[in-house]
Order: C-alpha cells, then structure tokens, then sequence
C-alpha cells in the first residue's frame, strides 16, 4: 500500500516536470487590444446591455429606449501594473 502511494506521489512529480519541459515556461496575455465583453439581463421589459472594453470603459445600451451606447462609469481602475521581476529582487524586498 505504501508502495503504491509512492509511486503515485512519483508520478505526480514526473508529470510536472514534463509539462514544465514541454513549453510552460511563464504565463503571458494572450487577449488582443480590441477586446470588448458584452452582458445583458433584466426583466419586465426593462432590457439592459453593457458592454466592457479591455481598457476599462464601459457602455449601456437599452432597446426600449433606443437610442446611441451611453458612456458609464469606467469599470476598472486602470491597468494593473505588471513588472516582471526575478526571485532574488522578491526575496530581497520582503527580507
């Protein structure tokens, strides 16, 4: 039984190792710039659509009312700030 844990745990470590080997290298965005998400909901004959570009702005639009997509708040607060740092700087600054 204990062999068979083993091995399993060996496995586990084998098929990491492989998957790492094999093009898993760091995690990049794969999105384009143009992404625009777009939702909708409602009830009672009160239909909203909202829709979200990839920079954080965010429109509504109603087919009762008609009429153009009316700018909302933005929906982020900006880009993330997303450096890429090595492991000694992040051991570094939390020493």
């Amino acid at each position: 039984m204990r062999s068979r844990s083993f091995f399993y745990a060996s496995l586990g470590v084998l098929a990491l190792t492989l998957a790492f080997h094999l093009g898993a290298r760091s995690a990049t965005a794969q999105s384009p710039g143009g992404t625009v998400s777009v939702g909708g909901g409602g009830g009672d004959n009160r239909q909203v659509f909202v829709a979200v570009t990839s920079d954080g702005s965010a429109f509504m639009w109603s087919p009762n009312q008609g009429g153009p997509w009316v700018p909302v708040a933005p929906v982020f607060g900006g880009p993330t700030p997303a450096r890429q740092e090595s492991f000694g700087a992040v051991k570094a600054r939390y020493r």
